[in-house]
């Protein structure tokens, strides 16, 4: 016997729905229609307990295909089921990269405790790292993470008190913001900027600058391990050779490696021409 010889019930919102508040509890039967010719497909998803179910039984490529993309999804997302804490390192202790591993070397500015940061990979890799409870106040930190390209995709700033307890507003970057992205390269220190979050009442504000000049001399005085061990290198969102080029002068000072050609210039807004960086280059 077809479906089309029977009548189907459909729940219906009633006539009274506005009156009543709500739809009605009861069914009304609807005979004589689909027509035929719809009858078979139309007629067993209406009269289907389950749409989701019937969706899987007259269109499994279309389905299949919707459960990948729902699980790439889930995994390559900056909530992605494959993410990881990230461990932040000490300063003063120098660190060890296994092939493939670049070190980041990232300042944070904020005015309220940051329960969370995510990084994403952005280049097809499936890297998403979550940095925890980064406390306010400018801040340096460094972390092991695979080379590649990488981006700034989701943090939550601490905001407003409910029945006395403090919750964290979230917000996701934009993943197209170009400010937001920077490269891990291998066997470098990589510094991409300073990212400052700061929020008022229920604003957020958010941006990366550049303070190559200010970093370097906290590397050569808190962590002098790092520019002896690795070259420094600035992987944001603009060219910007001054670490390298400083790096190299300092190493080839301190620790006579190999020469640098003194003649050639770096390519930015920092001025390498001493052997110390300058805060008046460093805006």
């Amino acid at each position: 016997m077809g479906l089309c010889q029977s009548p189907i019930e459909i729940f219906f919102p009633s006539r009274d729905f506005a009156r009543r508040g709500g739809p009605s509890n009861q069914p009304r039967q609807v005979t004589g229609w689909p027509p035929p010719q719809e009858c078979n497909l139309l007629g067993s998803i209406l009269s289907s307990h389950s749409y989701l179910a019937t969706f899987m039984r007259v269109a499994p490529p279309l389905s299949a295909l919707l459960l990948i993309c729902s699980l790439l999804g889930c995994l390559t997302g900056p909530n992605s089921m494959l993410s990881r804490d990230a461990s932040l390192l000490p300063l003063d202790e120098p660190v060890e990269l296994a092939p493939g591993e670049g070190l980041l070397l990232f300042e944070m500015e904020t005015n309220e405790v940051m329960p969370e940061l995510t990084m994403s990979s952005i280049d097809g890799g499936y890297t998403t790292l979550v940095i925890r409870d980064l406390q306010p106040g400018r801040r340096t930190h460094i972390m092991r993470v695979p080379a590649g390209r990488y981006a700034w995709r989701r943090l939550e700033i601490m905001g407003y008190e409910v029945g006395g307890k403090m919750y964290p507003y979230f917000l996701d970057l934009d993943r197209d913001d170009e400010d937001f992205h920077f490269d891990v390269k291998e066997g470098v220190a990589n510094y991409p900027g300073l990212l400052v979050v700061s929020r008022k009442d229920r604003w957020i504000t958010r941006f990366t600058i550049n303070r190559s000049g200010q970093l370097a001399r906290r590397v050569v005085d808190e962590s002098r391990w790092m520019i002896e061990q690795y070259p420094l290198h600035y992987t944001g969102r603009r060219r910007d050779d001054f670490l390298e080029y400083y790096s190299e002068r300092w190493t080839h000072k301190h620790l006579r490696g190999p020469a640098l050609s003194l003649n050639q210039k770096p390519v930015g807004g920092e001025d390498a021409s001493d052997d110390e960086p300058t805060e008046a280059n460093d805006e």
